[in-house]
């Protein structure tokens, strides 16, 4: 089996401005599909307000999930893939990457990628 598991907290601007949830769903299921992923089932999609959310998606390699702290400027990012014919690593830094993309990082801070064979 390869596995790689990616977590980080993307560090927001002073001058960022969230969009509407629903533009990160769009955003975040299309980067997955794109990245050869495959998604089950239906994400979930968790609002707090009128911008704050929890999103998670379930990947037929494992899952994606963020949940962002607009007040703290911060937005944690789980990125995990795993495969018993395909190594899906390189997939799991695309999604990571365009997805932390997404909210215009000053940086990504923590960013971990453990690694399982």
């Amino acid at each position: 089996m390869n596995a790689l598991h990616i977590v980080g907290t993307v560090r927001l601007g002073g001058d960022f401005a969230p969009r509407d949830p629903e533009f990160y769903l769009e955003s975040v299921k299309h980067i997955i599909t794109e990245a050869g992923l495959t998604i089950v089932g239906s994400p979930t999609l968790h609002r707090f307000d009128e911008t704050a959310f929890t999103l998670a998606v379930l990947l037929a390699e494992s899952h994606v999930s963020m949940h962002t702290w607009y007040e703290l400027g911060l937005v944690h990012l789980d990125v995990f893939t795993c495969g018993m014919t395909k190594d899906n690593s390189d997939a799991a830094r695309q999604v990571f990457n365009r997805i932390a993309s997404l909210f215009d990082p000053i940086m990504i801070e923590g960013r971990r990628e453990i690694v399982r064979h």
